[in-house]
């Protein structure tokens, strides 16, 4: 948010974005969506902000602030609540991408926000989760990048903990689409080293075809391509280099 380069102090920013949130974006969305619960609408905000990263629906919604917060709410209006906090470009809800099947899920999805310091106030700087705010600030790289984004998945056999083969629904964290490209991103904190049961490098050595496949790394290194084929990448370049995708 531009307003953040005049403020001078950590707390000056901070009461910015807070007054941003409160007197910009929520009364902004409670007017579009004609809604006098305020109190709703802003639990259904801090709910998003609290699954930022994670895989969810308005039902579960629902149900968290049935349980959790004591809110008597229903499906219908959470549902209406989410596409206006969408509409107010708060949030990108992201769909499920069924790479063998080729066809996209409607639920559960994933959402990202579009600025993580108004998330981060929202619920007063608790569950930081660095994975999904590296996740999310990857996501909006991306989306600046103008490439259209899915969260993926495959379906694959592996073998369990007891040496069983089973199927099982392995996780892609972005596949990334611009005209005739096509690539399958991971972000990892560790270097890949082997094959582990449900390990999140399983799931792009599970993706059939030639695109190109990238793991992101929490880490500095330098970037190179591996023996399976798969570009591993430094968070740092990736974010600093705009054609990371194509080193």
């Amino acid at each position: 948010m531009p307003g953040l380069f005049e403020e001078n102090t950590e707390q000056g920013k901070i009461k910015y974005l807070d007054n941003l949130m409160k007197k910009v974006y929520i009364d902004d969305i409670r007017r579009n969506i004609n809604t006098s619960l305020i109190d709703e609408l802003s639990a259904t905000v801090d709910a998003l902000c609290s699954v930022t990263g994670n895989l969810t629906n308005p039902l579960n919604m629902t149900n968290y602030l049935k349980s959790e917060r004591q809110i008597k709410i229903d499906n219908e209006t959470v549902t209406k609540f989410i596409e206006g906090i969408k509409d107010a470009f708060l949030f990108d809800k992201v769909k499920r991408y069924n790479i063998k099947g080729m066809a996209y899920l409607n639920t559960p999805s994933k959402f990202y926000c579009q600025d993580i310091g108004l998330r981060n106030v929202r619920i007063n700087f608790r569950e930081p989760n660095e994975g999904f705010l590296i996740e999310n600030a990857i996501y909006n790289e991306l989306k600046t990048r103008e490439y259209l984004v899915d969260v993926g998945f495959v379906e694959t056999k592996v073998k369990n903990k007891l040496g069983k083969w089973v199927y099982a629904q392995l996780e892609v964290d972005f596949i990334v689409r611009r005209g005739s490209k096509e690539y399958y991103i991971q972000v990892m904190d560790e270097v890949p080293v082997g094959k582990h049961f449900n390990n999140e490098y399983d799931a792009l050595l599970a993706v059939p075809g030639s695109f190109k496949k990238i793991v992101v790394i929490n880490k500095p290194l330098l970037s190179y391509t591996n023996k399976d084929g798969i570009l591993i990448i430094s968070l740092e370049e990736f974010l600093l280099n705009q054609n990371s995708l194509d080193l």
